[in-house]
């Protein structure tokens, strides 16, 4: 062996764990990247970008570009002067990298493919000050939430998940630093952190304050003393003044787009139960749950660590409590959580996975590299009888992210870009299609006919956008194109095709005449009218749907021409 290959081997011997974690943060980045525009965006996603774009040409966060409103459950989405009322970050970020890359489906992502590997940085010195003698059980967590499907998927949405998950990391890490060190920097750091989080979105905001506060109560209650308390008090000033005035003129707990409940209601009991029971899909199967359980009586009194493994635990289920608490998800016509809400728990979830590896690989180093295999790659670690089906992880996130993913929005959109006509009025149902196509075809066609004089807007501000020429009122307007994506909502209920085609048929006056639109069905087009590409494991399909009811869920498109009300075939 020669002298230099001698000293290549003696730097990686010594050199080990850094590169072990060099090579895990360039793998998964990699996985985070890779084709990053493989979908157009879904319709969460258009809001943020379409925000972050009327952000660039207005200076406001507006949901009206010039040409075309957000028009969302009636207008729901947005506020009396036509602002969105969802926390604003991420189109702000989105936003910036607009200015910066482009306006691209990429663009929009790539912020948050790097505030979600920030978060997993953040996340790698919360697991090394704790489990400092215990590198294996550090790489582990790392290797456990970089490789989570999960996680791959939430950071690769141009959407506040990647940036709850930094801030609420970021305002964690800073508040254990304050206990362990005292010193008041740390402590505006985690104001700084909660701000951010706050924007991000008011829900992670208000359940992990909620979990930290719990936390602290139960574990760190005596690190705290009294001399500290104006230390503590400083950051409460600091965010308050940051988020108060903004939330009080924003009314942000109004949010006509969710219906709201009290807080304590008939949902409650079952939506505690989905939000605990789906920390079992979302990052801690059951099976390694229960293994958790003997793990801390097993290494109670042997184990200084296991302490701190309880408080990960706590935290993570008095998050889904809260979460669950504050939601304001319907129980109807849905079986799951509402996973995206839980995604802050999913590192210390990883934690509690980690320890458990950690514990076997003590004992059986090739059984434990079989379950991170298990827990990495399939869900067969989260086997239950509620609605349980096997599903390929991180081989079909692979399959996934290589091949072509058309999706009911880019075939729309091509169709449209192909035969529509400039300025054409376009009708959809649902309407929450209309977002992301706003964001690619907005320059073309108009989306209206799909406001109800029941909105929630003042009529004003709809009467000077409709003078400005946007077709927004349905009773006012007769659209070129209709299109139903599926003839029936995921709950089975049917659309209203026979309604809105009668309606938009009737006859009407023009220029002195009595005409009406004839509408002529389409061939409908040959792909799966939802958006398999959301990226909660139960909605994710890792790939276009084949399989699927060809008469209720494809795309319908009926094109309108103006005939003479007496001349029409009557279709």
């Amino acid at each position: 062996m020669t002298a230099g290959v001698q000293n290549v081997v003696s730097f990686v011997r010594r050199h080990a764990r850094a590169l072990t974690v060099a090579a895990l943060f360039v793998a998964v980045g990699a996985l985070a990247l890779i084709r990053l525009d493989n979908t157009v965006f879904w319709d969460d996603e258009a809001q943020t970008a379409v925000i972050a774009r009327n952000f660039l040409a207005t200076g406001t966060f507006t949901g009206w570009d010039g040409r075309n409103l957000l028009i969302y459950r009636n207008g729901r989405l947005l506020d009396r002067n036509l602002n969105t009322i969802n926390s604003r970050l991420d189109s702000a970020v989105t936003a910036a990298s607009f200015r910066l890359f482009g306006q691209t489906t990429w663009t929009g992502r790539f912020p948050f493919v790097v505030a979600g590997l920030a978060a997993l940085a953040v996340f790698a010195l919360i697991v090394r000050r704790d489990f400092r003698d215990q590198p294996v059980l550090w790489l582990y967590a790392l290797a456990v939430l970089g490789f989570s499907v999960v996680f791959l998927l939430n950071i690769r949405q141009c959407r506040y998940y990647a940036l709850g998950l930094l801030f609420s990391l970021l305002s964690y890490d800073a508040y254990r630093r304050g206990l362990a060190t005292t010193r008041w920097i740390w402590y505006v750091v985690f104001a700084i952190a909660v701000i951010g989080l706050f924007y991000s979105n008011y829900l992670y905001c208000a359940a992990f304050l909620g979990a930290l506060a719990i936390v602290h109560v139960a574990f760190h209650r005596r690190e705290l003393g009294r001399k500290d308390l104006w230390k503590l008090g400083l950051a409460a000033v600091l965010v308050a003044a940051a988020t108060v005035p903004y939330a009080v003129a924003h009314r942000i707990w109004y949010h006509p787009d969710s219906p709201w409940n009290a807080m304590w209601d008939n949902r409650r009991p079952t939506l505690l139960w989905w939000y605990v029971r789906d920390l079992n899909v979302l990052g801690l199967p059951w099976m390694v749950a229960a293994v958790l359980v003997f793990v801390v009586i097993f290494t109670w009194r042997s184990d200084r660590r296991t302490r701190r493994i309880l408080e990960f635990a706590c935290l993570s289920i008095v998050f889904a409590v809260l979460v669950a608490m504050l939601t304001p998800q319907p129980v109807i016509g849905m079986t799951v959580a509402d996973a995206r809400y839980l995604l802050p728990a999913l590192p210390f979830l990883s934690i509690l996975v980690a320890a458990v590896l950690y514990f076997v690989h003590r004992r059986a180093k090739i059984l434990a590299a079989v379950i991170f295999l298990a827990v990495i790659s399939a869900n067969i670690l989260s086997v239950s009888p509620w609605g349980w089906r096997f599903h390929w992880l991180l081989p079909a996130y692979l399959y996934e992210v290589s091949h072509d993913y058309p999706t009911a929005y880019s075939e729309v959109i091509a169709f449209l870009r192909q035969n529509a006509r400039q300025d054409d009025v376009v009708y959809m149902c649902p309407e929450y299609p209309s977002l992301p196509l706003q964001f690619y075809l907005g320059d073309k066609i108009k989306f209206g006919c799909m406001l109800l004089p029941q909105t929630t807007l003042p009529m004003e501000k709809v009467e000077e956008l409709e003078k400005a020429g946007a077709p927004l009122l349905m009773d006012r307007h007769y659209p070129d194109w209709i299109i139903f994506f599926g003839l029936q909502d995921r709950e089975h209920r049917p659309y209203p095709w026979p309604d809105a085609l009668a309606f938009f048929s009737r006859p009407h006056e023009l220029a002195g005449r009595l005409v009406q639109m004839d509408y002529i069905q389409m061939p409908s087009l040959d792909v799966y009218c939802y958006d398999p590409q959301r990226p909660e494991l139960h909605l994710h399909s890792f790939g276009p749907v084949v399989d699927f009811d060809r008469q209720m869920e494809s795309v319908y498109i009926l094109w309108g021409r103006l005939v003479l009300a007496d001349q029409s075939p009557g279709r």
